[in-house]
């Protein structure tokens, strides 16, 4: 998040409030979110092995 100029905390924040919104309506999480997450980790994990191999 923080390479992108993104803070973490506001988006980490607007998440909990969607779920809780979710939650309170009597939805299931959406579909897309576990392939979101995912992906999120796979491209973080490679970025955080990219910047090892520049240092």
């Amino acid at each position: 998040c923080a390479k992108r100029g993104d803070d973490y905390q506001e988006i980490f924040a607007q998440q909990v409030r969607e779920t809780m919104e979710r939650r309170a309506a009597g939805l299931k999480p959406p579909a897309w979110a576990a392939a979101a997450f995912e992906s999120g980790l796979r491209q973080s994990t490679e970025e955080e092995k990219s910047d090892s191999r520049a240092a």
